[in-house]
């Protein structure tokens, strides 16, 4: 059932990309674990990470599948973060922890929901531990 997950993704209103507008997400199962990935990210919008593009890739987020309900899911992006980014103490904290929802939209458009940052809860943020707001839906991420 883990294949519920799988595809490759628009990322429709995450701040990471937004001069990237081509950037896609890809959720693929490898050795038994959802693995996301992503393209057209960064500096020049050229940027890969994860293990789609790279087997050894030290950044993988994984999403983890709730065992009563599949269709939400855990997953962390503190692999995107070295110890000299300064998220870094935020992310260990929890700040890239996430809840997710797959589900399909009117028209049949598989998504996935999003909650914010620190698992929907909200929190102190850099550069100035500002706090973002918690909450239930922050993004989707639509197939593409």
């Amino acid at each position: 059932m883990a294949t519920m997950w799988t595809g490759i993704y628009v990322d429709k209103f995450s701040p990471d990309d937004q001069n990237c507008p081509e950037s896609l997400r890809y959720i693929d199962v490898r050795n038994g674990e959802l693995e996301i990935s992503a393209s057209g990210t960064g500096d020049g919008c050229e940027e890969v990470w994860g293990r789609r593009f790279n087997g050894s890739d030290t950044v993988n987020p994984i999403i983890h599948p709730e065992a009563s309900k599949l269709s939400l899911g855990k997953t962390s992006f503190i692999s995107k973060v070295g110890e000299e980014d300064a998220m870094y103490e935020y992310a260990q904290k929890g700040a890239l922890n996430f809840t997710l929802t797959v589900g399909h939209v009117d028209d049949g458009t598989k998504v996935i929901m999003w909650n914010s940052v620190y698992d929907g809860e909200g929190g102190p943020m850099p550069p100035d531990g500002s706090i973002a707001e918690g909450s239930d839906c922050d993004n989707f991420w639509a197939l593409n």
